[in-house]
C-alpha cells in the first residue's frame, strides 16, 4: 500500500553533480537513526537517479540490512533500470 509521508520526513539533497549527491545522501544515512527513510531524487534524470540510488542503497544496506529506502523518482524507467540489481532495500515511488 502506498503511504504518503509528511514533507519533513523526506530528505531532498541539494541538486549538484551525481557524485556530490551520493556523498550528501551517504552522510545523511550515516547520521540517521532510522532504518526506514525516504529520499527525493525526482529532479534527476533516470540514468543519474539509477547511479545515485544504487550507490546509496548499498551504503544504507551496510548500516541497516533490515531497513528500507523509499526513493521518490521522476520516472518508472528508474525502476526498470535497477530491477535486475539485488536492491532489496529500495522501493520506488514515481512523483
Amino acid at each position: 500500500m502506498l503511504q504518503l509521508l509528511p514533507q519533513s520526513d523526506i530528505y531532498k539533497p541539494m541538486i549538484s553533480t551525481p557524485a556530490d549527491i551520493v556523498n550528501q545522501i551517504n552522510t545523511y544515512i550515516q547520521a540517521s537513526d532510522s532504518p526506514d527513510i525516504s529520499i527525493d531524487i525526482s529532479g534527476m534524470n533516470p540514468i543519474d537517479s539509477s547511479y545515485v540510488l544504487t550507490m546509496c542503497s548499498t551504503t544504507h544496506y551496510i548500516k541497516y540490512c533490515e531497513g528500507m529506502i523509499t526513493w521518490l523518482v521522476s520516472s518508472d524507467i528508474v525502476e526498470s533500470l535497477c530491477k535486475n540489481m539485488t536492491l532489496d532495500n529500495a522501493g520506488y515511488v514515481v512523483v
